[in-house]
């Protein structure tokens, strides 16, 4: 036993010669350290093959942080932006290599909706007065918001949560950012009769692990699945955890476009209160 209270695999007595020799291999041929090697052995079959491709995975993020995906700018190309939801190319760039570090920019977003980031921080401020703040779900989904119909949120909810912004009284140019990265905040609670697996708090959850996803895969069999909480806990499982420091930046600056009817001659005549009649 070491000083933090761990075992030495070789002083397990449950493992003989020829299975030290097996684990001895099996570390060699991944590429893991002794504590991986005896962990995995230890698992399920299938939880073996998900443990071994989360590890992959990381390996990847490691290597390619400096070049690959990361060098190349993923998602930024025009035909990708215009047609995949931010939502979407957000969430891929976290589980895939090089999504637990980093920034996204104001060109990893289509012009429409940095606009309706914009429309938020905007009525956001009317309604508190507040050139600093917060915009929440409630908040996201006033007006006329465009939809994510698979989870049916606002597609700037689904893509960045509560985000934060700030404003300009004198030009209104906005700035939004966002940390994203993924909150220790999934578990099981009832509803009804039904035990559920899925998001249940950031007080109660905690991060996703194997049994999790597996107790997940066995209920959606049973009783069906959600879209939604799958894509989350999947997201949590190989994306940059919270819990760990990990994840990338959010930072969207969005200009005043043109004066309009709104806006134009108002800077003179009251500032951003009065063009936005408060």
């Amino acid at each position: 036993m070491h000083s933090d209270d761990s075992v030495d695999f070789f002083t397990q007595s449950e493992f003989g010669p020829h299975n030290i020799e097996k684990t001895l291999e099996f570390q060699k041929k991944h590429n893991l350290s002794r504590e991986q090697a005896n962990k995995i052995l230890r698992m399920e079959p299938e939880d073996r093959v998900l443990e071994m491709k989360r590890l992959e995975t990381i390996r990847n993020r490691t290597k390619q942080a400096s070049g690959g995906i990361a060098r190349a700018k993923f998602g930024l190309g025009d035909l990708v932006k215009e047609k995949i939801p931010a939502e979407y190319r957000l969430y891929a760039k976290s589980i895939l290599p090089g999504g637990e570090e980093g920034k996204v920019g104001s060109d990893y977003f289509t012009e429409d909706f940095k606009q309706e980031l914009r429309k938020q921080a905007l009525d956001k401020y009317k309604r508190t007065g507040k050139l600093r703040g917060t915009v929440g779900e409630v908040d996201q989904h006033r007006g006329d918001p465009t939809i994510n119909k698979l989870i049916g949120f606002p597609s700037t909810y689904a893509s960045l949560g509560t985000y934060t912004y700030d404003i300009d009284p004198k030009t209104l140019d906005v700035k939004i950012t966002d940390r994203y990265d993924w909150n220790p905040a999934y578990g099981k609670q009832k509803i009804a009769d039904t035990e559920v697996i899925g998001w249940i708090g950031d007080k109660k959850g905690k991060d996703v692990d194997l049994p999790m996803l597996k107790d997940f895969a066995v209920s959606a069999v049973k009783e069906g699945w959600s879209p939604s909480s799958a894509l989350e806990l999947i997201g949590n499982y190989f994306g940059g955890k919270a819990s760990e420091g990990k994840g990338f930046d959010v930072d969207i600056d969005i200009p005043t476009r043109k004066a309009t009817s709104a806006t134009e001659g108002s800077f003179a005549k009251g500032g951003l209160a009065k063009i936005l009649g408060v």
